[in-house]
């Protein structure tokens, strides 16, 4: 799938971790195929998380927002005993349980990007 796409066979995950002002940042990046909006649109609809008409007047970026829903996955069924669909969903409830915020973008054919601000010092009130 790389080489179809002209892309290096080893791809790219960049890592980065910074102070800024009084938040952290992490920043994920990868250079894989990103997420396209209409196989995650297509899945939700096929799984039943929305409708057809639902996911229609959804924007793409609020589309690919879905993999953050609990127990979504754009992965095929498989016969494992693995299950899917809890990460992403957790990754977000823990960033904003800790008083921070996730933001996602995603080019399709391109790569994927995360990028996670937390505080720096926990609110007091958030424990």
């Amino acid at each position: 799938m790389r080489k179809a796409a002209a892309k290096n066979v080893r791809g790219m995950l960049r890592l980065e971790f910074r102070a800024k002002d009084e938040n952290f940042e992490l920043l994920f990046e990868d250079d894989g195929c990103g997420l396209v909006p209409d196989q995650v649109r297509a899945t939700a609809i096929a799984r039943g998380v929305l409708t057809e008409e639902e996911a229609a007047r959804l924007r793409d970026r609020e589309v690919i927002k879905l993999i953050f829903k609990s127990r979504f996955t754009t992965l095929a069924d498989s016969k494992s005993d693995t299950r899917h669909g809890a990460g992403m969903s957790l990754v977000r409830r823990y960033v904003h349980e800790a008083g921070g915020k996730i933001a996602l973008a995603s080019l399709a054919g391109h790569e994927t990007r995360f990028k996670i601000v937390l505080p720096a010092v926990a609110d007091s009130q958030a424990a």
